[in-house]
């Protein structure tokens, strides 16, 4: 039950990059990179620009995320997708627009063509933060928005779970 997108993305790279460590590398480096991005989005919409830069910095420089963002495997992705998801959720939570809770349910069905484990995290952890904004937050998130990010995340995640299902495999191993 292992979707194949990061490997085809990885095989495009080393075609364009040559058949060495770089070419190899490539996509999780930039799937890397570009977290740090989406950490600041997520910073900056809960917590402001100064908090939102600290994070960011941080992340740049934390040996972990720098250590996976070079090893050429597939996790790299889910928090990429992961915190672009709810990056955006919180953006659109905070400034009201749908764009944001469209863009964010389009990130968080992404995160299901990729690991496993960000397949069964981060829909979940979206779904509790919504649900704990809806009880908690002042202003509270727009019913609709959130209904839009689900119709977004099915339409997204579908075509995995149908692959899956039609080829008889297991949804979670």
């Amino acid at each position: 039950s292992f979707p194949f997108v990061f490997s085809y993305g990885q095989a495009e790279l080393v075609a364009l990059a040559g058949r060495n460590l770089a070419g190899l590398r490539a996509l999780s480096a930039i799937l890397g990179a570009l977290t740090v991005p989406a950490l600041y989005l997520l910073g900056r919409a809960l917590y402001g620009q100064r908090t939102a830069l600290i994070a960011a910095l941080v992340l740049l420089t934390f040996p972990p995320h720098l250590h996976y963002s070079r090893l050429a495997l597939n996790n790299i992705a889910d928090p990429f997708f992961g915190t672009l998801a709810l990056g955006l959720l919180a953006w659109g939570w905070q400034s009201g627009r749908r764009t944001g809770y469209a863009l964010g349910g389009m990130a968080l069905g992404l995160t299901q063509y990729f690991y496993e484990g960000g397949r069964i995290l981060y829909p979940l952890l979206a779904a509790t933060w919504l649900a704990a904004g809806v009880v908690c937050w002042r202003p509270r998130p727009s019913a609709r928005g959130i209904l839009l990010a689900l119709m977004a995340f099915v339409i997204i995640a579908a075509p995995v779970y149908l692959t899956l299902a039609g080829g008889d495999h297991p949804l979670f191993d």
